[in-house]
């Protein structure tokens, strides 16, 4: 049986564990900060009652889940990082690598080989992962072990000599042309207001879902962001604000409030193109943030003011959309 105490030294606290262990006193220094004592407690817990016993994964990944700045995180990002961990220790289960001693830079780089070559259903048939999403799952796992390294588990990362993977080129991601949209507009039904608040705000389909009153201020839409947590505070244009004045409820939009009101949108926008168009152009309710940029940059918006509006972190990027500018506005700079 161990427990935990605090001892005043100098000018902080320090707390110390405290364990019996075959009629013998033992007591270890932990740490200044109670989580990582509490952490580093139940290590000692397992080395000290079974010496010959290593820490677990699945063990070492509960702690990892305790730390603040995971706790912290949005929703998306952590289910991002748990799908991604969940899959590593599913794939090291498989070969019996039950421990972080097990985990050797051979098994990482094997597992990052796998990983690459897993497909994923979207937009209607089966691909491969991304670039951008191999290197963040890189970045995951080499977190989680520098926190293993941290708490004295392993004294090495087996993921620091993974190199992160080198883009290809970015494609130009399609938008809706005039004619488009007013196909789409022609046969929205109840979703026009939808639409339009998405090709007027350039939000995020996920943000509009669950958009209330209270999140418009003044003109202004300032809400969390559902994908990245960060907050976005942008003035709404005319046509913005006249769908939200005529709207009363709690939520703007009612009418995706279920699941299968959001199946019937997506339904709907997806029934205006064919399935080939559908596929070669990866079309969804995203495509309106698409358009919402091209619209914005020829209108000669900077694109410093563009990530602003979408909210994005890194101007990098916004700049995925810099070779959208059209030739007219171009030449406006030239001749």
């Amino acid at each position: 049986m161990s427990t935990i105490y605090k001892k005043k030294l100098k000018n902080k606290s320090v707390y110390y564990g405290n364990f019996n262990i075959d009629g013998k006193r033992v007591r270890k220094r932990l740490s200044s900060d109670i989580k990582v004592a509490k952490a580093k407690l139940k290590l000692l817990e397992l080395e000290l009652l079974n010496p010959k016993k290593t820490v677990d994964i699945i063990f070492a990944y509960k702690m990892f889940c305790n730390q603040p700045y995971i706790k912290d995180l949005s929703k998306p990002s952590f289910v991002s990082i748990d799908k991604c961990m969940r899959m590593f220790v599913d794939f090291c289960n498989q070969r019996r690598k039950h421990t972080l001693r097990l985990i050797t830079p051979q098994v990482a780089q094997e597992f990052i080989i796998h990983r690459s070559n897993m497909k994923i259903y979207k937009y209607g048939q089966m691909v491969t992962i991304s670039d951008s999403t191999l290197n963040r799952n890189i970045g995951y796992l080499k977190r989680f072990f520098n926190f293993c390294i941290e708490m004295e588990y392993i004294n090495r990362n087996p993921f620091m000599s993974i190199k992160n993977v080198r883009k290809k080129g970015v494609s130009q991601r399609f938008f809706f042309t005039d004619d488009h949209l007013s196909k789409i507009m022609k046969n929205a039904g109840k979703f026009k207001d939808l639409y339009t608040f998405l090709i007027e705000t350039g939000i995020r389909a996920t943000d509009v879902y669950n958009l209330k009153q209270k999140h418009i201020s003044e003109n202004y839409l300032i809400k969390k962001m559902n994908k990245t947590g960060d907050y976005l505070n942008v003035p709404l244009s005319r046509k913005a604000l006249d769908i939200v004045q005529l709207r009363i409820s709690e939520y703007i939009f009612p009418e995706v409030q279920v699941d299968s009101q959001k199946r019937k949108l997506n339904d709907n926008l997806k029934s205006n193109f064919n399935e080939e168009f559908l596929r070669k152009n990866q079309i969804n309710l995203h495509t309106f943030r698409h358009t919402f940029a091209h619209k914005m940059l020829n209108k000669g918006v900077p694109k410093e003011i563009l990530q602003t509006l979408l909210g994005h972190k890194s101007i990098q990027t916004t700049e995925i959309y810099a070779n959208w500018v059209s030739n007219k506005e171009l030449e406006k700079f030239i001749f």
